[in-house]
């Protein structure tokens, strides 16, 4: 069964690839399992790797949001409740009524 692994150097995801656990532990370099099974979440090329919490996290949306224990990136504001649909303004440091 093939699996994704992804290349970390200094904690950076440099390559994400779909492979098989035998081909994987032949790679040089640290390669480790994401997504699937492996308990750890799926990422892509730029995101970081924690060894504290052994799972990935993708970059910073924004320079204001701040990481959470659960690697989760949250603004400095709660999302606002209701049915419209919002994006962040980093400018103003708030959710703003979506153009779209």
């Amino acid at each position: 069964m093939e699996r994704y692994f992804a290349k970390i150097i200094n904690n950076i995801v440099v390559r994400v690839i779909v492979a098989g656990p035998e081909f994987a532990s032949k790679l040089p370099g640290l390669w480790l399992e994401c997504g699937n099974k492996s308990g750890r979440m799926r990422c892509g090329t730029g995101w970081f790797y924690s060894f504290k919490k052994d799972d990935f996290y993708p970059p910073q949306p924004y320079p204001s949001w701040h990481l959470n224990r659960k690697l989760e990136w949250k603004a400095p504001n709660h999302y606002p409740r209701g049915k419209k649909v919002y994006d962040w303004d980093e400018e103003k440091k708030k959710w703003v009524l979506s153009k779209e």
